[in-house]
């Protein structure tokens, strides 16, 4: 389970194959934000707002060979290019926390959207391509049970100055990083990687749901649960004036 803080709201995010009031209780009376990833078809607790969405999920179970034959023929080329591209590299974490959520944080803000606030990105695990040296993308993600879940996906591309770095170099990277979350789910005992939600019906989402879906993953039903209390409710704008998005 993935926690974090912002200005005295307690949040987490879990992911988990069945839920009970027992549990959810704790989370209530522990958190002021709750959010849950269901991969069970039933959420039994009426407090929280619940709602249906469809996820690209990956059984890393099948094994490496497998996973790389489940992407379509342009994605593993794009990927065995990863390998062969001088000044393209791939890191697990970071070493400078401060300059990686700089670098983040502009990616985020190039798209239009508010990055996370750095307590939560912190205490995700981060996969990360750099390209001579430089981040270019990245994906954070957590995890519960036996599944690792992708929580963000970001680049430089919209701000990027270096001619170097084509957009096939980021198309190649963003396969790349996804294996390598496929590997580290194998070797640390994980069972799935869920990439996150995916919407045809929604122009905006179409691109990344292409994304998703070339790369193998079975298309799933997920139930997303989030509970507020007063506490968050009182502070939520002041959050969002502080630029960060928790939802």
């Amino acid at each position: 389970m993935l926690e974090a803080e912002i200005i005295g709201i307690k949040y987490h995010r879990l992911l988990t194959n069945g839920i009970t009031l027992e549990s959810t209780a704790v989370l209530k009376h522990d958190y002021d934000y709750s959010f849950i990833v269901s991969y069970n078809n039933e959420f039994i607790d009426n407090d929280y707002n619940v709602v249906e969405k469809q996820s690209c999920i990956i059984d890393v179970t099948q094994g490496e060979d497998n996973i790389i034959k489940g992407f379509n023929s342009t994605s593993r080329n794009e990927l065995r290019r990863t390998y062969k591209t001088p000044g393209l590299e791939f890191h697990f974490g970071y070493s400078n926390f401060e300059k990686y959520y700089l670098f983040y944080k502009s990616c985020e803000l190039a798209r239009g959207w508010y990055p996370v606030p750095e307590n939560e990105l912190g205490n995700c695990l981060l996969f990360t391509a750099s390209f001579e040296g430089e981040y270019i993308s990245g994906m954070s993600c957590y995890f519960g049970e036996d599944v690792i879940r992708v929580s963000r996906i970001y680049s430089n591309k919209k701000i990027n100055s270096n001619p170097l770095i084509t957009g096939t170099i980021y198309g190649s990277a963003a396969k790349r990083l996804v294996f390598d979350i496929c590997n580290y789910a194998i070797n640390n005992n994980f069972k799935k990687v869920d990439l996150g939600g995916v919407d045809f019906s929604d122009p905006a989402k179409e691109g990344i749901s292409r994304f998703k879906t070339s790369l193998g993953g079975e298309i799933l039903p997920v139930k997303l649960a989030r509970y507020t209390n007063a506490n968050y409710e009182q502070k939520k704008a002041q959050v969002f004036e502080m630029g960060y998005d928790i939802t």
